[in-house]
């Protein structure tokens, strides 16, 4: 399917705030310069500018529904709890590419072109590219670890005199600038050097050198990391 540039309605983009009550799908944000609206079925994939496939969300939330921290399977969850504003929309015409069928229960399939999603059997199909880190679980999720470390210490700068609040989806797009692919689809050979990167930010965060300085550690080794899995 072509890429959709076109640009999202008006009137469907009142929808949709109506529908989130204005707030974030994800962490209730209600500050109106923070929320944007989230292509369910990307915009790359040929995803419509359809009620049915758009979700309100903030800009640090949808940093991680893009990095894959919050899964597709809880995007699909969440807009089909919105629910109401959703049903009074026409329904899509049958048999065309894209589909999203967000009616029914949580139980209910998704197909949206080749990912499928069933939520009562709570199984997700993510097209990660064979050796990529999202493939391997446990440096996924290392690297997960990390991220939310360094989120963490750049919140905590904020205490010692940091202006702008920090996104998620900040840390993620500088490592798709570094990496050239995004987070979890950059090859898993790079995974050392990856978490390097990311450690390295961290160490680099004001909170991160004041722990230096006092002898605290900012992160756990891979390492440590899975043997506290494991504990």
């Amino acid at each position: 399917m072509p890429r959709n540039d076109k640009p999202i309605p008006r009137k469907t983009q009142k929808l949709v705030f109506q529908q989130a009550k204005s707030r974030c799908s994800f962490c209730d944000e209600s500050n109106v310069s923070l929320l944007e609206l989230h292509h369910i079925v990307s915009r790359a994939d040929g995803g419509s500018n359809d009620p049915h496939n758009l979700l309100l969300v903030c800009k640090n939330c949808h940093g991680l529904v893009e990095a894959g921290d919050i899964s597709l399977e809880e995007v699909m969850k969440k807009k089909q709890s919105l629910g109401a504003i959703i049903h009074q929309m026409p329904k899509r015409d049958e048999g065309k590419g894209n589909n999203v069928n967000i009616s029914g229960g949580v139980s209910s399939s998704i197909v949206a072109n080749n990912l499928t999603i069933n939520n009562g059997a709570k199984s997700t199909r993510i097209n990660y590219p064979k050796g990529a880190i999202g493939v391997n679980l446990d440096k996924k999720n290392y690297i997960q670890h990390l991220v939310k470390r360094y989120y963490d210490f750049r919140n905590a700068d904020s205490g010692y005199g940091a202006k702008r609040p920090f996104h998620y989806g900040v840390i993620h797009k500088n490592i798709e600038s570094k990496f050239k692919a995004k987070t979890y689809f950059i090859p898993e050979e790079r995974f050392e050097e990856l978490a390097t990167y990311l450690k390295g930010r961290i160490n680099a965060t004001i909170q991160g050198k004041r722990n230096k300085s006092n002898g605290v550690k900012n992160y756990s080794t891979f390492e440590e990391y899975l043997d506290e899995l494991n504990s």
